[in-house]
Parts: structure tokens; sequence; C-alpha cells
């Protein structure tokens, strides 16, 4: 790093003529808005050359913004915000300070902690963005804020291939109504809420013609899943299942496995299925254990190859996966898959080592019986190779 009393950055900038730049400002120490007032010589210095920037990070207060929103960034591709002014104990922001227009029209990722913090600013580039996160952020409690402008943000991203939204566990932010968000082209979303936030209008707005990849994570517990969530869970999914084809669940289904098959039964194409044994998933695994000696017309997700559990415990959890396994893999060599397709890998954690020795002897024996007609995998390849060692 180049001092900022020298002129050596002065001179290299206005020696390497049109290089491409990347820029992260981030004060020396911690994050406070005295504390970043140190970098303003270095962004003095480099303002004159951001146009020159493709690659945009800042962990500066969000006071600075709008020294960096009177700028073009013609080049500008990738842009991270990282600014939680809560958590360093910052000046509030102002959001009547005019931020001006960010002129970037070849920006493609954006990575924030509050989108409706910038809204204004920001409007015209969403219609560009293929990638999109959105990371947890306490701000979301500030009573000025609109949560409404968030769903019509979002709605104007009709371009974006890529999406991962995380809820602050603080948060009360909560989202209204509105009409259908449209995202034509999106194949991966990512939410994460806490248990005191519904994501249902959001959940009910969406709509993905293209999906192929959803996960959803919540700390809440299967249940206190209201009939609203569940219907609201069941018509993304709905919306989603032609083209979805990896589905993970974290904490948010429902306990009662009719509502379950509800929600599951549109996907006929997904192929990857992961959860995670943080709570009772009894519902799910006999949501999707087909019954004995039946066609794969009557299977909860019957091209279902692929299916992960990780964090798995004792109790019933072990012998409910082995009998999902059992039911779904071909046992015999050279069945034809008419209409759906058998289980052709079991993703199971490194941790079986956690499982009481008894009980880990026992499922050991088992997986190793059925090891013919499926693969057995874990975090480092084969799991029983692993766990032999």
């Amino acid at each position: 790093m180049l001092p900022t009393s020298s002129n050596s950055l002065k001179f290299w900038l206005e020696r390497s003529a049109d290089l491409p730049l990347t820029f992260t400002a981030c004060p020396v120490v911690a994050q406070t808005y005295e504390a970043a007032t140190d970098v303003m010589p270095v962004i003095n210095r480099m303002a004159p050359h951001f146009s020159r920037v493709k690659y945009f990070k800042s962990y500066l207060a969000a006071g600075f913004l709008p020294i960096f929103f009177t700028i073009s960034m013609p080049l500008l591709q990738e842009l991270e915000l990282l600014i939680n002014d809560m958590a360093y104990r910052n000046p509030p922001f102002d959001p009547s300070v005019p931020l001006g227009i960010l002129h970037a029209p070849n920006l493609r990722r954006l990575r924030l902690y509050d989108l409706t913090l910038i809204q204004h600013a920001i409007t015209p580039v969403l219609p560009s963005l293929k990638s999109l996160v959105i990371e947890a952020n306490q701000s979301w409690t500030n009573p000025w804020l609109r949560p409404q402008s968030f769903q019509s943000l979002l709605a104007q991203c009709i371009f974006l291939q890529t999406c991962s939204i995380d809820f602050h566990p603080d948060s009360n932010f909560i989202l209204d109504s509105v009409d259908s968000i449209v995202l034509p082209q999106l194949q991966s979303l990512q939410l994460r809420w806490p248990s005191s936030f519904d994501p249902s209008s959001l959940l009910a707005s969406l709509r993905l013609p293209n999906l192929t990849s959803l996960s959803i994570c919540s700390d809440a517990t299967p249940s206190v899943s209201t009939p609203r969530f569940i219907s609201s869970l069941a018509g993304l999914v709905e919306s989603a299942a032609q083209k979805l084809k990896s589905l993970t669940i974290d904490g948010c289904l429902p306990a009662a496995v009719e509502n379950v098959q509800s929600i599951l039964r549109p996907l006929v194409n997904l192929e990857h299925l992961a959860f995670n044994d943080s709570s009772d998933i009894s519902a799910l695994l006999a949501a999707i254990t087909p019954p004995k000696s039946t066609g794969f017309s009557s299977w909860i997700c019957p091209n279902l190859v692929q299916v992960d559990v990780t964090g798995i415990r004792q109790g019933t959890t072990p012998w409910l996966v082995l009998r999902l396994a059992e039911r779904r893999m071909n046992k015999r060599d050279g069945t034809p898959e008419y209409g759906g397709r058998f289980l052709r890998t079991l993703a199971l954690p490194y941790d079986l080592k956690n499982v009481p020795k008894k009980t880990r002897m026992v499922l050991l024996c088992e997986l190793r019986r059925i090891r013919p007609f499926l693969t057995i995998a874990g975090p480092f390849g084969d799991l029983l190779a692993t766990l032999s060692d």
C-alpha cells in the first residue's frame, strides 16, 4: 500500500493510462465514521480515475455514499457496499441527502446490506443486474424505511440470474403484499430469515419460471409453520416446478406429512434434495419415501437421484434415512426407468462419528449392505472408506 502523503499513488495513476482498476475502501482501524475519514486523501486522489474502476468495494460509513454516487463509473461490473452503520454506531444515514444517480451501465453484480438505503441512486442499474446479494442488516429496523420499496425494487431486476437475501435476526422488517414479482431469468435463489420474520408475502409474490436451484433456511421450528406460510411456499415451488432441479431446506418445513407433500408434489423434475437435521425432519423423510412396490407415478419427486442429509442426529433419523434409500434405490440392476429415476447418491455427514457407538456400528452395517446399489457419499468422497480409516 502506498502512503497517502507521497506522490507515488498519483504518479502511478497518471502513468497507468487506461488500465482497469479494482478499488477497495476500508478504514485501517475500527470501522467508525471518524476512522473512515482517514481514507479521504486516497479517495480524493482516486476520484478522477473512477471511470476506470471495474470492481468497487466499500466498508465505509453510509455518510460517504454521496461522494461515490456523484462519479460516473461506466466500466463498473461489480459493486459491494458493506455498510452497517448500526453495528459500528456510526451517525445514522439521512435518506433525504441526495445521492445522485449511479452511472454504471455495465454493472452486473451487486452486494450490499440494504437495497432500500440507496434506492433512488441504484434504480437505473437494477434491470442490468445478473447477481444480487443482500446480507443480514440491522438497519432494516429503522422506522424511516418503507418496507414495500424493497419488493418494488426487486421486481425491477428483470434480468437477474442469481439472488441471495439474508434477513437479520433482530430485524422487525415487515413485508407488505404487492403484485407479483416476476423474475423470468432467475436461476438460483437463496433465502434465509429468523423465526421472528414472516416471509409469506415475499414468497407469495415471487414468480420464477426458470428457477433451477432454491435454498430456504430459517430457525423457525416446523411446528409453528402457519397456513399462510405453507400456502405461500407451495405457490413459489409450483411456479418454479418445471425447471427446478435442486432444493435445499433447513428448518422451515411444516411438521405434517400432508403439508410437506403438498409443497413437494409439483416437483416432478427435482433431481437433488438437501436438508439439515436441525429439527424434526421425519415428515420430510416420510413424504419422499414411497410405499413398497409402487411405480414412479405415485412417487413424490420421481426424478430424485441424490439426497443430502447434514447434521444427522441419533434417534430415529438414521433409520428413516435408510428406509428412504432402500425404497428409492434400484435393487435390480438393469431395471428400466420409465417415468422416473432411482436414487443414485445418498450423501451423509462426516459427523456420523458423533452418533453413539452402538447405533453407529449398526448403521454402518446397514450402509454397507445397500452400498452396491447406490453411492454413499461424504464430504471427502466415499463415506464408508473414510470412516474405516
